[in-house]
């Protein structure tokens, strides 16, 4: 089990303090939305997991390319040969990266993984063990990094949080079995052609995740969200 050194902690704490934030994920439902000025105007960008490479165009003109946050849990996958390199950590620097996340700080073999190819030195946050056993006991199965990064990033004193690109994998409102912009996943992430994961067969119950989501959206304000995740929450949960 890691946690921040007291140092860290409060240079993150600092670098959040009274910031507009944009959490942006991989959803279908971003396609076509032209969104790369909105997101971009944002004064934190944060992206998780595989969000951290370049995409298409076609993806870039929907959600950008700027990353200031890169969440992620640092499973091993993230670790094959030509995944997450030093090259793309560099991408990530010149798009304006200034800290990494790890989600998952009960594990520590990905974040060792990590600072062998972190030469930038850039610092990492750890989110604290905590979070993750509380959210657990909420949900009742292993917690996502999208519910993990909203979690954390609202212990801290920031402005703003829109959120746009996350579905919790449901599908109804747009009515159609596609989970990811089309290209957002790349080959060398071996995940090439999946646009689609059935809730009902994933590790994560992402129906207790998305009703643990709309109690801090009703009463955080601090929360916001894109069309698609308000009309979600308000078929499947009732939230208006």
């Amino acid at each position: 089990m890691l946690k921040d050194i007291p140092e860290i902690n409060k240079n993150y704490s600092e670098f959040l303090k009274g910031k507009k934030v944009v959490l942006v994920g991989p959803a279908y439902h971003t396609k076509n939305t032209l969104q790369k000025k909105l997101i971009h105007s944002y004064d934190i960008v944060v992206r998780m997991n595989f969000g951290f490479a370049t995409n298409s165009p076609k993806v870039e003109r929907d959600i950008g390319d700027k990353i200031n946050i890169w969440y992620s849990s640092l499973s091993l996958h993230f670790f094959d040969p030509h995944v997450l390199t030093y090259k793309e950590i560099r991408s990530m620097r010149k798009r304006g990266l200034k800290w990494m996340a790890h989600a998952c700080s009960h594990h520590s073999y990905g974040e060792q993984q990590l600072r062998k190819i972190n030469k930038d030195d850039i610092p990492i946050h750890r989110v604290d063990s905590s979070h993750f056993n509380f959210l657990q006991s909420k949900i009742g199965n292993k917690v996502s990094v999208g519910l993990l990064t909203i979690y954390d990033l609202l212990q801290f004193k920031i402005k703003e949080l829109y959120i746009t690109g996350m579905s919790f994998f449901d599908t109804s409102v747009i009515n159609k079995r596609r989970t990811y912009h089309t290209t957002y996943h790349s080959p060398k992430c071996g995940l090439k052609g999946l646009n689609y994961i059935d809730i009902q067969k994933s590790n994560h119950n992402f129906k207790k995740e998305l009703k643990y989501f709309a109690k801090l959206y009703k009463f955080d304000k601090r929360i916001s969200c894109d069309k698609v995740l308000k009309k979600t929450l308000k078929l499947k949960i009732g939230v208006k």
